[in-house]
This record gives C-alpha cells, structure tokens and sequence, in this order.
C-alpha cells in the first residue's frame, strides 16, 4: 500500500524535478562521504570587486527577534525562545527534530538588523568558523539553498546599510564566506522542488551578482531565462501564485519586486512588471477589511508582508489594476465583500500545482468569513512543519469549513507535504452581479470510499444571506459532518431547532441548518506557526445517501 501510495505521489511530478532530486541526492552523499575523509572546502577566488551602488530592498523578517546582554543570546523565533550564552550554537542538534523549521529559521538571520554592528561582527565571525559545508546533513539547514537564500540578503543588506562601518579584516573575511555561498547556490539551485523556493534563489543570485562586479558564477541571461520560465508555471492567469496560499503569495510578490530593481534586461522587466500588477490584485482581493490576510492552505498572519506594509512599499509608477470578476477561475477561489458588511473568500478549485502541493490543505469547498471587520469563520491555520497530529490536523478536511466524508480527506496526504490520490472538480454553474454572487461544484476526492460517493455544494451570497447547500450522491449510506470553525473570539450559543447564534463587538449573525444532528465542539485555531487558540466549531453530522443539508447563515 505504501508503494501504491508512493507512485501515486509521483506521477505529477515532473522528469526533470525527479531527475534534478536524483543528482542532488548523489552528489550530497558524494560529498559528506569525501568531506569526512578529508576536509572539503568552496574554492573561490581571493580577489573580488564589490559594487558600491547596488540597490536593495529592506527585506521582510517578520516577527524573529534577538537581545544581547552581556554574555547571554536571547533569540525568539516561530514563537518560541531559546537562550545561548557567550555563543550560538550553530549545529545544536537538539533542533534536528522533523523539518528543523526553528535551526533553518536561526540560519535565515532575519534577526540580523536589530543587531549593533559590534554584535553583527562577532555572531557572522561565529558562524562562518562553526558553520562549514559539507558536514553530515547540511543541506538539511546550515547549507540548506533556501535557507542560504534569505540569509545572504539579511547579510549583505545589513553591510550595506553600514558600509564603511567595519574593519577590512572583516569586510574580507564575510566577502569570502559570501563569495563560497554565491559558488555553492549556483550549484545547487532548488530546481526539484521549485515553487517559492526558486523564487527565493534567483533574489539571492540577483543580488549576488550586483554585489559582486566580479567574480561572476552566473550570467544574467541565465538568470533571466530561469527567471522567464518561473513566472510562466507560476504566476497563473489571474494573478494568483501556483502554489494557491495568499501569504506565500505575499511573499513570492515581494521578492518578485525585490528582483525588479536588478534586471537590466528591458523585456524581462516589462513581463516582470505585468505579472506584478496582477499579483498585486490579489494582495488586494485576499486581505480582509480588517487587515488580515487569508490563511487558505499553509500560511499565518504575521509570516508574510501584509498588504499595509507591501503599499508602502511599491514603486511611484506601479500601475494597480482592478480584478473586476470575483471569480479567479486559475486559482479556483472566490472573493466578494461588501462595504461594512460581510467579506467571503471561498476555495472551489484545484488543492494546490500537480507539481508542488506541498502547501496544500484539504479545503475544497472551505471558506472565510469576514462581517463589519471581525473574523466570523475561519481557516484552521498552521502550527508546524513537522509531520505529525498537528500537521495533520492543519491539512485535514475534517477540520475545515466543509463537508467530510467517513471522517476522510478529500485527498491522500501524508508525511508533512506529500499528496497521493487527488481529486478532480467540476464547476457546473457560477453567477455574479454586483449584490450577489453564487456557485455550484462537486469533487470527487472521496471516490475511493464505499459507494463511491460525490461531494457537491452550492453557495449563495449577499449583503444579507449566506445559503450553503451541500449534498452526498453515493450508492449506499454514508457518514458525514460538516465543519465551520468560529473565530476563538467568537461567543455563540445554541438555541432550538439546530439555529446558533454568534455575538462580536456588538455585532450579531445567525446560523441554521436542515441537519438533525448539531454541536458544539471544543478545538484550536492557529493564527502562526507555534500560536495556538483555543476556540469553537459547529459540526453538523448524519447518515444519507443523496440528501441536501441546507445552512442559512444571516447577517443582522
């Protein structure tokens, strides 16, 4: 089963993300093999010219934090803190626990700007004599590419906003480290896995190559045809980012914006600047009222830039461009809001590229909602990275905003970002106008149950009315429910007749259902990675075989 499981996890990857898998996994044995027999270093040259006008974007760090008082290191990282004294410690192996997202984040020095330049110097001095390449795993979080990514733009922005600060000493020493991790990206460009993790590697190899005049490890035409290839897969037809989640959205956007300023090529910067702007709609549609970004798929509200600070952040001349439909039929997601009123985002498309659904989430027919500014019904959000009940839990379909069957998944995931058999959907009707918006679809994702059964729902929004009508078409009698988690500031009451009534900051909705069986359930909500809420769900449950389950949710 494991083995079926395994090739129906492949098969939608492409020969080349396989292929490009296979050398990596060679050459990193290869490696560690050889570095411990005999030490294995980057060769680089000791003579370099560094550019002194190069253009940077601050880059976005979001909430990671570190103090230095005396000897001790304070570091806060995916909310949690971790206390070094006299130094880090760089290869701690008691953080090579699942994905390692806690030591990656350490090795991405997103902290690196709060620090005095005294403290800079002697952490990157640290880092460079603990931090070798080629030690067991390093690919793993050390040498990681992406990892290196973030870390060489945090590095040499930070040199740059303190040019003629340090000593030559210094400048020669951090030159060189960067020069070895200029050499090792161009080797070792995440071309198997892609999605945002290429995006991240072209910024750094484009400012790489603006910071070094010489030596150059990568032409720009190179750069410029990988760059051409990315935003062709991956910035899709309406503007929506392949992978399908808003906050990796944001930030492939920024970084996308980033890189802008280092293209000279005028048509590569012309298609960069197109796909921007559409981008940029998104930005738009995908941010509530209130200011929180959509958690569709993976995400949180604080690891990616928010639409407040990305405004800020745009070029004089960028030209914004309406979305006027609020269908996204590329991406598969709906958004209407209302003016003081109620706000929806509604997933009816694919779960994430066939190629990459490593962020995906079991949320087809899943929903936000938003009403005069307060969160009503949520997503689930992320916890961690990590495999595990957490992880699990953060993808089940069970635990979001739709209809699951036998307690299943609309799809086969499994490990912390692998997906097997996946569902295919059929959009049967949509209609818009400028009150109202409405949508009908079925997906077949729990086709491998007994009785082969269809989930198929239609919605109807207004200002006033929310109407869902879910129905189960099988051949024999199934068990279902029916998921809507509340916002864990939410305070709702049951009343007679399956009605439930929501009160927040004055406001009052109330929801009702055809269903027989209804409850209120204890569960968690999670607004970032390592943030946990305690909140509330309604689940409706029953046993049918081709009956509709009709929700009314009003706005009063």
């Amino acid at each position: 089963m494991t083995t079926i499981r395994f090739i129906r996890t492949i098969k939608s990857i492409k020969p080349t993300q396989l292929l490009h898998r296979l050398r990596l996994i060679i050459k990193r044995r290869l490696l560690v093999f050889f570095n411990n027999i005999i030490s294995v270093d980057i060769k680089v040259p000791q003579k370099y010219e560094i550019n002194n006008q190069i253009n940077l974007h601050l880059p976005f760090c979001g909430v990671d934090e570190i103090s230095i008082n005396n000897n001790e290191i304070q570091i806060f990282l995916l909310n949690n803190y971790k206390t070094y004294y006299d130094k880090i410690i760089w290869q701690d192996d008691s953080l090579n626990v699942g994905t390692r997202l806690w030591k990656l984040h350490l090795h991405y020095f997103n902290y690196v700007h709060q620090l005095k330049n005294s403290d800079f110097e002697r952490i990157i001095n640290s880092w460079i004599e603990d931090c070798r390449p080629y030690s067991q795993d390093y690919y793993k979080d050390v040498w990681n590419s992406y990892s290196l990514s973030i870390r060489i733009v945090n590095w040499i922005t930070f040199i740059r906003m303190n040019y003629g600060k340090f000593t030559k000493t210094f400048n020669e020493k951090i030159n060189i480290s960067l020069l070895k991790q200029y050499r090792f990206l161009v080797s070792n460009l995440e071309l198997d896995i892609m999605g945002n993790h290429i995006v991240k590697n072209l910024l750094a190899l484009y400012i790489f190559r603006n910071y070094f005049s010489s030596p150059v490890f990568i032409s720009e035409i190179k750069l410029n045809n990988i760059l051409l290839s990315v935003l062709d897969e991956q910035i899709l037809k309406d503007g929506f980012h392949y992978e399908l989640s808003p906050s990796y959205h944001n930030q492939v956007f920024y970084d996308l914006l980033s890189i802008l300023c280092h293209v000279n090529d005028e048509k590569t910067k012309l298609i960069l600047q197109e796909k921007l702007i559409k981008m940029w709609s998104i930005i738009d549609k995908f941010t509530f009222s209130n200011g929180d970004i959509s958690l569709m798929n993976d995400g949180g509200l604080n690891m990616a830039p928010s639409k407040k600070w990305l405004s800020a952040r745009l070029p004089i001349n960028f030209d914004v461009q309406e979305h006027t439909s609020p269908f996204y039929d590329s991406s598969g997601f709906l958004s209407k809001k209302f003016k003081n009123g109620p706000e929806l985002i509604y997933d009816y498309g694919e779960i994430g590229p066939k190629t990459l659904p490593a962020h995906a989430h079991g949320d087809i027919f899943s929903f936000e909602l938003v009403y005069k500014k307060q969160s009503i019904i949520i997503d689930k959000g992320v916890y961690e990275y990590s495999a595990g009940v957490r992880r699990k839990n953060s993808r089940s379909t069970l635990e979001h905003n739709t209809l699951s069957i036998e307690s299943q998944d609309q799809a086969e995931f499994w490990s912390a970002f692998r997906v097997g058999r996946r569902p295919k959907i059929k959009v049967e009707q949509k209609i818009e106008k400028s009150n109202f918006v409405s949508i009908s679809a079925s997906h077949d994702g729990f086709r491998h149950l007994s009785g082969r059964p269809i989930h198929s729902r239609s919605i109807e929004f207004d200002k006033d009315t929310f109407i869902i009508e879910d129905k189960v078409v099988s051949d024999c009698y199934v068990d279902w429910s029916i998921n809507f988690l509340l916002h864990y500031q939410l305070k709702v009451t049951m009343a007679e007749n399956n009605e439930f009534i929501f009160c927040l900051n004055g406001n009052t909705i109330s929801m009702s259902s055809t269903a027989k069986n209804a409850a209120i359930v204890e569960t968690v909500h999670w607004t970032d990675i390592g943030v946990e809420h305690t909140t509330k769900a309604i689940r409706l449950t029953g046993r049918s075989m081709n009956k509709t389950i009709k929700t009314i949710i009003k706005f009063h």
